[in-house]
């Protein structure tokens, strides 16, 4: 989702809303900048919080509630009908979108014997970029083709992307809490 929106925001911007790319480029890039910087942030402060409450999968919990606060913002944003609306949700969902990646990163970092962490944030990386920006980038303009007539209009195709992405985040991420924990605690032990 997150290639996808980089990817295919600015065009929906230029083509729905007539902004030029540098207007397109400026706003989203603003966007990125303040609300992405400290969605990060507040991500990595909650499951920080969450932990020091005593909270086993306190990482993943944090990576489950943001994907679920993503849903609304993610299947909006894209259906708006007005760039002031759009950026707005856009902004939400930004912010909330990148709290993941230090939560995400640490869950890792965690799960893995202290041997072998280097390689399983590598391996997340390799498979987050490859992934991302092969699928993620693809998906809009095929879902716009397969189920929106493909006329260009990418506001619908973002929108599903959005939906089905965080609904499968979310149910991944729930499904492995208790194993989460366990594995966890089973590395704590050495």
């Amino acid at each position: 989702m997150g290639y996808g929106l980089a990817a295919w925001y600015p065009t929906l911007l230029i083509r729905t809303f007539a902004l030029t790319p540098g207007q397109a480029s400026l706003r989203l890039g603003l966007i990125y900048l303040l609300l992405g910087s400290a969605g990060s942030l507040a991500g990595g402060f909650a499951a920080e919080r969450l932990s020091l409450r005593g909270v086993r999968d306190a990482n993943l919990r944090v990576a489950m509630i943001i994907a679920i606060l993503c849903l609304f913002p993610a299947v909006l944003a894209p259906l708006m009908p007005s760039p002031a609306l759009l950026l707005i949700f856009f902004g939400l969902l930004t912010f909330f979108f990148n709290g993941y990646f230090g939560c995400s990163l640490a869950a890792i970092q965690l799960a893995t014997p202290p041997n072998m962490r280097a390689t399983g944030a590598a391996l997340f990386l390799l498979a987050n970029s490859l992934i991302g920006l092969s699928l993620g980038t693809a998906i809009v303009p095929l879902i716009d083709s397969a189920f929106f007539g493909g006329q260009g209009q990418i506001g619908h195709a973002l929108a599903t992307v959005g939906l089905c992405a965080t609904l499968l985040a979310s149910i991944a991420a729930w499904s492995g809490l208790r194993r989460y924990a366990d594995t966890v605690d089973i590395v704590a032990r050495g």
